[in-house]
């Protein structure tokens, strides 16, 4: 029903559109009535809607196909605008100001039907107030105040709910709502979560590597965690530090036995949920390398029971590859030094650790090519590892790291925008300075006043 009510568009915008159908020679209308009757055709399920999710990139994302709604609807406007323009521009004795004032008035116009639209299909307005829209309770208070560990790593949590079998149970903290706490979440709301990133987290769910591998997600994708089924020997390997449990949970249960295994303490337990923390899920230096060979080797054996991400690192070749040839590998299995200082922020991490031999910086963090990382001023070598997590090479001794990232293609999308606006404005001043030179002495323009006076 959310999605139905995209296709919004008013009356008058509709009217124009019907007008705006039937322009010749629009470069507007035509891309509005490709776009309308195209998005129309995949909306409702015809040959075209599987052509267009089999073969467009990212598509997957728009499920349930009345999302594109709101795409529909951008090719009814551009129709409007292209049937106003017509209708303005045959009734030639109107002045300039006509136009404006008659875009003016549509857009005023739907503006109004718009609001009263959205306050009949919504409850009514709450105070503009966040406290009111989210309030903080005594758990959330305890969950900020251990928000970052010892050495400054912000603190990752997950929400964990009962088994569905005993009836469904809301989840603590869905979706993104720990945004609105300034916490860190890897199973929040995310339809656009990196490939690696989704197949350890749907692991982590309950479903199993071969199943991931197999199958690709087919909607936007909300991580839910149940008791019984959630893999929580995994929350140590994906920088896991805090467990939020819904209220009545209680860790002495079997169910918790891998939590109690990591060493899980109880911070607060109280009627809007119990607080769970587990130590050590930051940045580690281990010391032991074990190379696979692909994607799948690497989701295989970084979920498999038996994994210890404390003695070893997972590399695939291709990633071995990217090291100067003949580097060596650290072999010595275990913990191979500390980590002093860690602290991350949105795009960027700083770390200060000591390395007792040649170690692995393990950051249990996303991989992506947009990262770059210097070890003590000097630019080095960051690797995807453990699937889906970073990964740096480093000497025996006290080093400095600073990871820094820019998305891919981050430099090549400012020139892009950049010239953009240059080219814009350029047009716009030579529209205007040839709009000049073709009126006459008095403002007027001589080839509509021809026109005009043959029409007399």
């Amino acid at each position: 029903a959310f999605n139905a009510e995209l296709l919004f568009s008013g009356s008058m915008v509709a009217v124009l559109a019907l007008v705006g159908m039937f322009v010749r020679r629009s470069p507007a209308a035509s891309l509005g009535r490709g776009l309308s009757i195209g998005l129309f055709l995949v909306i409702i399920g015809t040959p075209l809607t599987w052509i267009v999710f089999t073969f467009v990139p990212g598509m997957d994302v728009f499920r349930p196909y009345e999302r594109l709604g709101m795409w529909w609807s951008l090719g009814l406007i551009l129709l409007a605008g292209s049937g106003l323009d017509a209708v303005l521009t045959r009734t030639r004795r109107w002045r300039a100001w006509s136009y404006p004032l008659g875009a003016a008035v549509v857009i005023g116009f739907t503006a109004v039907q718009l609001l009263t639209f959205g306050r009949s299909v919504n409850p009514e307005f709450p105070p503009r107030d966040s406290a009111l829209a989210f309030p903080g309770t005594p758990f959330t208070s305890a969950m900020q105040e251990a928000s970052v560990s010892s050495t400054g790593w912000p603190a990752r949590h997950v929400g964990l709910r009962r088994s569905q079998e005993d009836g469904w149970s809301a989840s603590m903290l869905f979706a993104n709502t720990n945004l609105a706490f300034d916490l860190d979440s890897i199973t929040g709301y995310d339809s656009a979560f990196p490939d690696r990133s989704t197949d350890v987290v749907r692991v982590l769910e309950g479903e199993s590597a071969e199943s991931v591998l197999d199958r690709g997600l087919e909607s936007a994708y909300v991580p839910t965690l149940e008791v019984g089924r959630a893999r929580l020997d995994l929350l140590g390997r994906l920088g896991v530090s805090q467990v939020a449990l819904v209220p009545g949970l209680d860790v002495e249960d079997s169910w918790a036995d891998a939590l109690r295994d990591a060493g899980a303490q109880v911070r607060y337990e109280g009627a809007d949920g119990t607080l769970v923390v587990l130590d050590g899920a930051g940045p580690r230096l281990v010391g032991g390398t074990t190379v696979v060979g692909n994607r799948a080797e690497s989701l295989v054996a970084f979920t498999a029971p038996s994994f210890d991400h404390t003695d070893t690192v997972l590399i695939e070749e291709s990633e071995v590859q990217r090291l100067d040839p003949g580097t060596p590998l650290p072999l010595d299995n275990g913990s191979a030094g500390v980590v002093l200082q860690a602290e991350r922020h949105r795009n960027d991490a700083s770390l200060v650790v000591d390395a007792r031999r040649p170690a692995w910086l393990v950051v249990p963090d996303g991989w992506d090519r947009g990262w770059t990382v210097r070890v003590n001023g000097d630019p080095a070598v960051l690797l995807r590892a453990n699937h889906a997590q970073r990964a740096l090479l480093l000497p025996p001794g006290r080093s400095e790291i600073r990871m820094e990232y820019r998305p891919d293609g981050w430099n090549l999308g400012i020139a892009v925008s950049v010239f953009t606006a240059a080219l814009s404005a350029v047009v716009v001043v030579a529209y205007a300075w040839g709009s000049r030179r073709r009126r006459g002495p008095n403002g007027s323009d001589p080839a509509t006043a021809g026109r005009m006076a043959g029409n007399d």
